[in-house]
């Protein structure tokens, strides 16, 4: 839960992927939210920068994605994983993002 500071329960910071741990606590989650940001908002063009993740007990990872990083494998094991359900704010953004730059 959120405190009354609007603090996150947990929050993970990583370059380029996430670690084991995250991966696996993100894996027993039953829904995700995800968003992206990216460079720009041509794919192709405009590379995407950093990948945001929250579960339902309000556990939040930040992952920044490199200049020239073109996979992420936990990330893509996580984020096509068929037994999560996502949710996004501008999924159609958000998914070409991800296969543009991840091939996720």
């Amino acid at each position: 839960m959120t405190n009354s500071q609007g603090n996150p329960s947990n929050f993970f910071l990583f370059d380029n992927d996430l670690d084991e741990e995250v991966t696996n606590l993100f894996n027993s989650s039953t829904a995700l939210a995800i968003d992206t940001e990216a460079m720009g908002l041509m794919h192709g063009r405009d590379r995407i920068c950093l990948v945001q993740i929250c579960d339902e007990k309000d556990n939040v990872a930040c992952v920044r994605i490199s200049l020239g990083q073109t996979s992420a494998p936990k990330l893509k094991l996580l984020l096509e994983s068929l037994l999560i359900e996502k949710v996004f704010h501008f999924a159609r953004f958000d998914v070409a993002a991800l296969k543009n730059g991840l091939k996720i």
